[in-house]
């Protein structure tokens, strides 16, 4: 057995353990399986199941480089959020470092059904029914009340009605100042938001997903959704978690689904859809980062081969973005395009 395999079957024992002191399994419950899933671009996927017990588990475990509180940030998030009806796994315990795995992870139910990814893939006649339950999936989440979640803080909009904006564009601005010459293509694209930015006050804060996109939703053999991933969870205009499965949606597809998208989720929410390209580009600035990081200096995001190769794996959606980037702002991403489309 490698010293991996034997690391491993100790961390495995050591969250049996956990689950048995909280009561969550029975005292004689012993694991009959602990196995990896998948490796994505934040975190590592494990299932864990045990003899006798028809129900099994899914444990989160965090990237090195996410901080602690990032990662007790999005357990409570997800409590919450469960508590009050919204369609997500239930948690049960959260273990921070020092453990045996020496990187921080939550459990919770394994929720058996299909990445809606490969459902899409599959059933391409099903999109726009599909489009639908993601959409109204989504308006759910934006009609949860942000004062459930006070550890969140919220812009003054009154105050600042581009406030939105402007924290996200600080953001990305000192990231490309401590790396110019990196990300040297990609500061037009940020210069262009900044120009267009009052074209786009927000005109109300809601409860945002941050990360919503076909590989993050489970589609259960009933057809309900159940979402994962609550890393990027914010308050922000909802404008933000449309530009994301936009994006995504429209690279599977190989075509721009924004007007349709646009319009259905009008219908749903009553709440009139402006400007969806700019905050398109906008909701994914942080990954055309991360792609250059991965190209020319994986240290500026903490870029790994397994994370490249992810996105590699979905070319699809970078490629996409790209060609969007040139439409609507005029600007060439070259070496994005010539890393990916190979």
């Amino acid at each position: 057995m490698s010293k991996d395999d034997v690391q491993s079957n100790i961390h495995a024992l050591e969250v049996q353990k956990e689950l048995k002191k909280l009561n969550i399994i029975p005292d004689n419950s012993e694991i009959n399986s602990y196995r990896q899933l998948q490796g994505g671009a934040d975190t590592t996927i494990f299932e864990i199941s045990f003899h006798n017990q028809s129900k099994k588990y899914i444990q989160r475990i965090f990237r090195p480089n996410v901080s602690t509180q990032s990662a007790k940030f999005e357990y409570s998030v997800q409590k919450t959020l469960f508590e009050n009806g919204i369609s997500v796994p239930q948690t049960y315990l959260m273990k921070l470092t020092p453990n045996t795995r020496e990187r921080s992870y939550f459990i919770m139910e394994k929720i058996e059904g299909t990445i809606l990814e490969q459902v899409l893939d599959r059933n391409p006649e099903q999109l726009m029914q599909l489009i639908e339950k993601l959409l109204q999936e989504l308006h759910k989440i934006h009609t949860i009340d942000p004062k459930l979640l006070p550890q969140i803080l919220s812009p003054d909009i009154q105050k600042n009605p581009f406030a939105v904006v402007d924290q996200l564009l600080k953001r990305r601005k000192s990231v490309i100042e401590r790396f110019p010459k990196e990300l040297n293509e990609l500061k037009p694209v940020i210069d262009w938001l900044e120009k267009n930015k009052t074209n786009n006050p927000c005109k109300k804060l809601v409860v945002i997903h941050g990360d919503y996109h076909p590989l993050n939703i489970i589609v259960q053999e009933d057809q309900k959704f159940q979402i994962l991933d609550w890393t990027g969870v914010n308050i922000s205009d909802f404008r933000m978690d449309l530009g994301f499965p936009v994006v995504a949606i429209s690279g599977l597809a190989k075509m721009n689904l924004a007007p349709m998208i646009a319009n259905t989720y009008e219908k749903i929410s009553g709440s009139k859809v402006e400007n969806l390209s700019y905050f398109m580009i906008l909701a994914n600035t942080y990954n055309l980062i991360r792609f250059y990081s991965g190209i020319n200096n994986p240290k500026i995001t903490d870029e790994t081969e397994d994370t490249m190769s992810f996105f590699k794996s979905f070319k699809e959606y970078p490629l996409f973005l790209v060609e969007l980037v040139k439409e609507t702002c005029n600007i060439e991403l070259h070496q994005i395009k010539d890393y990916f489309d190979v």
